[in-house]
C-alpha cells in the first residue's frame, strides 16, 4: 500500500490512492487498481472475502496489487478493527450510535403544578379614579357637628348674587398699571351677556358668599364662594332676599364639608370693609353658565371685588359691586373646546368663534409679568343679597 491519505468524512475513513479523483460515502471513482484478488478493489466492489493484512484487525490475505485504490473503515464496525471500535464507552449502547439521553429536552414535563407561595409583593396603586363625582346621598353634616355657615352663626350673613352681568367697555380695573381701565372682554357682553344673568334667574347658578368674621372695621376676614341650590319646596326667586338654599358638596375640595376637613375651592382670604366700603381679592373665580343648554366655565384668574355694604352687624346687601381680572386664551379656548357642537351651532362652530376672538376680545394682559399678552381682561358688574343656607344639598 503507498501513496495514501486519510481523508475524514461522514461515513468513516476513507484512504485514497494518489491516483483517485472523489471518494463519496466510502466509494472511489475515477480509481485505477491492479490488485489480484486484494483489499482495495475487493471492497470497493463489496467483497467480504479480500482484506488489507495492513490493517489493524482485517483478517483478509494481504493484497498482491500494486496499489490500493480505496481502503474503507466502516463506521459501527463489529469487527476486530481497533481503529473504528464498537461504541461501548457508553452504558447500554448495542448499536454505536449516539445516546440520546433518558430526559429528552422534548419531552413535556409533567411535573406537578407550581405550587409556590401567595404573591406578597406591594398593593396596586393604579391611577386615581377620574370618573364624574357621585351624586349620591350626603349626609347633612351641619347637623352632625359639621360647620355652621355664616359669621359667628349668623346664617343670615351669607350672601347670595342676584346680578351678575359683562360691564361696558368703562367698566372694570387698571388690571396692568397704566392707568387706564381694561375691559376687553365687554365686546363679548352681547354675545354671552344676557346668558349669564339668565342662569343667575334660574337659580342655574347660584353662587352663595358665606363670610366669617364678618366685621366693617377693616380688619381682614374671608369668606368662601359656594354654589348652592334652592331648598326642596322653596318658592323663592331671584332676586328676593331671605332665600334658603343647600350647599352642593363640589364646592368643597374634597367633594364634602365635615367638622374635621371644610375648605372651599374658591375664597377671598383679605376682605376688608372700611364703613360700608369692600374691597377683596382672590387667585381664581369660576362662573359656568348655559350656552344652548351646555355649561361653559369661565375662569378667572387675580380677581379684585369692590363694592357697597350695608349693616354693620351682619352682611345684608352689596350694590355697585365690580368683579375684575382676565381670562387666558388657553383657558378660554379649553372651555369652548368642551362645549358640543351643537352649542356653537348657530355662532358658526368653534373654529369660528375663536378665529373672531381676536377682534371682539383682543388679548391685552400678560398672565405673566414682561411676557406676551396672552390674557383677555374682563369686568363684571355685581350685587347681593341676604340668604340662609340650611345644609348641604342631599
Amino acid at each position: 500500500m503507498q501513496n495514501r491519505y486519510l481523508v475524514l468524512s461522514q461515513n468513516g475513513l476513507v484512504r485514497l490512492a494518489a491516483a483517485c479523483s472523489v471518494a463519496v460515502l466510502g466509494l472511489a471513482a475515477g480509481c485505477s487498481s491492479t490488485a489480484a484478488g486484494g483489499g482495495g478493489s475487493g471492497l470497493a466492489g463489496g467483497d467480504t472475502s479480500g482484506g488489507d493484512a495492513g490493517l489493524t484487525g482485517d483478517t483478509g490475505s494481504s493484497d498482491s496489487g500494486s496499489t490500493d485504490s480505496v481502503d474503507v473503515i466502516v463506521p459501527n464496525d463489529t469487527g476486530a478493527d481497533a481503529t473504528a471500535p464498537k461504541d461501548a464507552a457508553q452504558p447500554g449502547d448495542t448499536s454505536g450510535q449516539t445516546d440520546i439521553p433518558a430526559d429528552a429536552v422534548s419531552n413535556p414535563d409533567s411535573g406537578p403544578s407550581d405550587t409556590g407561595p401567595a404573591d406578597t409583593g406591594p398593593a396596586d396603586t393604579g391611577p386615581v379614579d377620574t370618573g364624574p363625582t357621585d351624586t349620591g346621598t350626603t349626609t347633612d353634616v351641619s347637623q352632625s357637628g359639621g360647620p355652621v355657615w355664616g359669621t359667628d352663626n349668623k346664617s343670615g350673613s351669607v350672601q347670595k348674587v342676584v346680578t351678575l352681568a359683562f360691564g361696558a367697555k368703562t367698566d372694570g380695573c387698571d388690571l396692568n398699571g397704566d392707568g387706564t381701565v381694561d375691559n376687553t372682554m365687554a365686546g363679548l357682553g352681547g354675545i354671552i351677556g344676557s346668558k349669564l344673568q339668565d342662569a343667575v334667574n334660574a337659580d342655574s347658578v347660584d353662587m352663595l358668599f358665606d363670610p366669617k368674621s364678618y366685621n366693617t372695621t377693616g380688619t381682614p376676614f374671608q369668606f368662601n364662594v359656594l354654589l348652592g341650590a334652592p331648598t326642596a319646596g322653596s318658592t323663592c326667586k331671584n332676586p328676593s332676599a331671605g332665600c334658603e338654599f343647600t350647599v352642593k358638596p363640589s364646592s368643597y375640595t374634597n367633594d364634602t364639608c365635615d367638622a374635621t376637613s371644610c375648605t372651599s375651592k374658591v375664597s377671598f382670604p383679605d376682605a376688608t370693609i372700611n364703613g360700608s366700603a369692600l374691597k377683596a381679592s382672590a387667585d381664581k373665580f369660576e362662573i359656568t353658565l348655559s350656552l344652548s343648554g351646555a355649561p361653559l366655565t369661565l375662569t378667572i384668574s387675580k380677581v379684585q371685588l369692590s363694592g357697597t355694604v350695608a349693616d354693620s352687624a351682619s352682611w345684608k346687601t352689596t350694590t355697585n359691586g365690580l368683579l375684575c381680572g382676565y381670562v387666558t386664551d388657553t383657558d378660554l379656548n379649553a372651555a369652548i373646546d368642551a362645549l358640543p357642537a351643537s352649542a356653537l351651532s348657530s355662532f358658526g362652530g368653534a373654529a369660528t368663534v375663536k378665529g373672531l376672538l381676536p377682534m371682539l376680545a383682543p388679548s391685552d394682559i400678560a398672565s405673566t409679568p414682561g411676557g406676551p399678552k396672552d390674557a383677555k381682561s374682563l369686568g363684571l358688574k355685581l350685587a347681593t343679597v341676604s340668604a340662609t343656607i340650611t345644609s348641604l344639598t342631599p
